[in-house]
């Protein structure tokens, strides 16, 4: 069974990895920095460094990327923020935090709880019988409210989360089927809207992370749940091929089965084989300018009579 990726993460992101390997680095820097003071608002712009950085590490050296987003998790957990879950996920900790004290910010929480619960099973730290009890319930219309920075409607979190349970117990991967795509193609939406701006999208100035830390978690979850997997079976799935669906399960693969090569330092090590990315965002950047010019000109004025 073949395990490499059917294509770059940064080709299909459309990112080149010298602009992302720089950012990565000026935001864990400031995430750091800013970490070491007192000051609550500082606390709060120090978790979204960290998690920027941690997002870009995944693309240029994913080994790098744990430590980021451990950080994160713990900033988040002192402030009483459930994004300290998803953060955790990412950083492959067993135990996610549990909620702490602060307000209940409802539909948040339910589809964070989702999440620490189906990485708990996918995990085999919980039992799937007893995490498809916790899930079970009636069908209640606020789970169509949006959740988390992604605005996933916590049903499709719920659903996920059912599945994962199902498929433990089952040992059949296929019942994700329908759960799995669909939670994906919601959460990859704002990545898609995001790289419609290709400009912003490749100077890494929008508000969207290359990889968006709710995404990840879904896909280290996703990568336990259907281990061992291939692109084949992606496909039986319904996730399309060489899409943007894919890259967290392609990261989370890199994250949890490290490559075996030691002949450089682990964050140096090329994380993905597959088309070049410098040569895909060349081209994404000369499909800009097309574009760009094809604007310019249907927004010229025509000459008077």
């Amino acid at each position: 069974m073949s395990t490499a990726p059917s294509a770059n993460p940064l080709a299909v992101l459309r990112l080149d990895a010298r602009d992302v390997r720089v950012t990565a680095h000026a935001a864990d820097g400031y995430g750091s920095l800013l970490a070491r003071t007192s000051e609550p608002g500082h606390q709060a712009r120090a978790a979204t460094m960290k998690i920027r950085a941690a997002a870009c590490w995944c693309l240029v050296s994913p080994a790098r990327a744990p430590a980021a987003f451990a950080a994160a998790a713990r900033l988040y957990e002192r402030m009483g923020h459930p994004f300290a879950i998803a953060a955790a996920i990412c950083a492959g900790q067993q135990t996610p935090p549990e909620r702490g004290p602060g307000p209940r910010t409802a539909p948040d929480d339910q589809a964070y709880d989702a999440l620490r619960l189906a990485w708990s099973v996918a995990s085999e730290m919980t039992p799937a019988d007893a995490a498809s009890g916790m899930l079970a319930g009636p069908v209640d219309d606020r789970e169509w409210f949006p959740a988390g920075q992604l605005e996933v409607p916590v049903r499709c979190y719920l659903e996920f989360a059912r599945g994962v349970a199902l498929a433990m117990r089952s040992g059949d991967s296929r019942v994700l089927s329908d759960s799995l795509p669909q939670l994906l193609q919601r959460a990859t939406e704002p990545v898609r809207m995001a790289m419609a701006d290709l400009h912003r999208w490749q100077a890494l100035a929008t508000g969207v992370m290359p990889v968006e830390p709710e995404l990840l978690a879904i896909g280290r979850i996703a990568h336990r749940t259907l281990a061992p997997w291939d692109e084949h079976k992606l496909s039986n799935l319904g996730i399309p091929r060489d899409s943007v669906e894919r890259v967290p399960l392609w990261i989370a693969r890199v994250l949890d089965e490290p490559p075996a090569s030691r002949r450089a330092p682990p964050g140096d090590r090329p994380p993905f084989s597959g088309p070049n990315s410098a040569e895909a965002a060349a081209t994404a950047r000369a499909e800009a300018g097309r574009t760009g010019a094809a604007r310019r000109v249907r927004m010229k004025p025509s000459a008077p009579p």
